[in-house]
């Protein structure tokens, strides 16, 4: 099958997203599958990962979003033509609008959208359900099937009715770019002292990831532990003045002037970060399926986690602690559970196998060969 695989994917590092979309490319041409991918097109260039994908031997194309509906469905019509595409499968709403509304000029392409996320903030859950039964109606008559990461969004989808499914991330541990330094230097290049209690933190939304309740939590913790403090991973290499505001505005504490606040520069190898880490924390106010805490289980590290719907998968990790979502005094009181955390026998292996890249992608292509 000819297989075009397009994503509007923005970060400048591959991750486990292109990481795991590598492996099903690589996955599927052992089967015989031929594949494309299809990415925007930036005025800032091609992101980093785009040589990686063509070095392992896939063809890469860049689509120009911008461009009105009609020559962007040009864009594409060439290109299916090109490739003598059978199937399109989209992510993070790639080309989502022009293949709704165009639906007819792709003829027999089969279409298959892959719903990364889960219900957003500032709605009532209950209507986004209703809005995503309303949208899987309409991607019925589009002949438009749908494969989501978080399981109560996969049942919205039910007007679909077996056109749908859920299937959650796999946990791909290759990158294409590898920090080879260990713990202390690490720690040392990014000024965090040695015998800090480091709780580890990825941002790329405060709101979202509740970055609130992260710094509050800490603040309260370090009462009785004075050595815990948190390393934020943001996006760029420093965090901009809206980031800092809204911790000022939600906590009262000047972030840049706080010594125990760190902020970390996005990276390829989020590995590297949990070997300077003592423990992950999941503060997040919403999540579809996060591959921050699935990175940080295969790394056996210590996980607190917010309980919401999108963390229950990780319930059984045995590392894991979780606190009422929003609830600072709780999330701290778990940070400070952490130690005792460390020194129970983990069973990382248990989720490194149940949610394998290679699990992944044998249960994407079974979809995508069953469509």
């Amino acid at each position: 099958m000819n297989i075009l695989i397009g994503a509007s994917y923005q970060s400048p590092y591959a991750g486990n997203f292109i990481a795991s979309l590598l492996a099903l490319a690589e996955t599927a041409a052992a089967a015989g599958d031929r594949i494309c991918f299809a990415f925007p097109l930036r005025k800032e260039g091609e992101r980093p990962w785009v040589p990686w994908l063509r070095e392992s031997g896939f063809q890469v194309e860049l689509l120009d979003e911008t461009l009105p509906e009609e020559q962007l469905l040009a864009q594409v019509l060439d290109l299916n033509q090109r490739f003598g595409t059978e199937l399109m499968y989209l992510h993070f709403g790639f080309l989502q609008s022009v293949v709704q509304h165009r639906r007819a000029a792709l003829g027999k392409v089969r279409i298959l959208f892959h719903d990364h996320m889960g219900f957003g903030l500032g709605t009532p859950v209950k209507k986004q359900r209703r809005r995503n039964l309303l949208r899987s109606g309409f991607y019925r008559l589009r002949r438009i099937d749908v494969i989501s990461v978080m399981e109560d969004k996969h049942r919205s989808y039910w007007l679909l009715g077996s056109r749908h499914w859920y299937v959650p991330n796999g946990i791909a541990l290759r990158r294409f770019a590898v920090e080879e330094l260990p713990r202390e230097a690490l720690r040392e290049r990014c000024g965090i002292q040695r015998n800090a209690r480091l709780c580890l933190l990825l941002a790329w939304n405060p709101e979202i990831k509740g970055v609130d309740i992260a710094v509050e939590a800490v603040r309260i913790a370090r009462e009785a532990d004075p050595s815990l403090a948190l390393g934020i991973v943001i996006q760029g290499s420093v965090p901009d003045k809206s980031f800092l505001r809204f911790i000022e505005t939600r906590t009262g504490i000047d972030a840049s002037q706080t010594p125990w606040l760190h902020f970390l520069p996005s990276t390829e190898d989020i590995f590297s970060y949990h070997r300077m880490a003592d423990c992950f924390l999941s503060a997040s106010r919403t999540e579809s399926f996060s591959y921050g805490v699935l990175e940080a289980i295969s790394q056996s590290l210590p996980v607190v986690m917010s309980d919401i719907p999108g963390i229950k998968w990780a319930v059984e990790y045995s590392r894991s602690r979780l606190y009422p979502v929003e609830d600072p005094s709780a999330c701290a009181r778990a940070l400070l559970s952490v130690p005792q955390l460390g020194q129970i026998v983990s069973n990382a292996d248990l989720f490194l196998d149940r949610y394998s890249i290679q699990r992944w992608c044998e249960r994407v292509l079974s979809i995508i060969h069953s469509m």
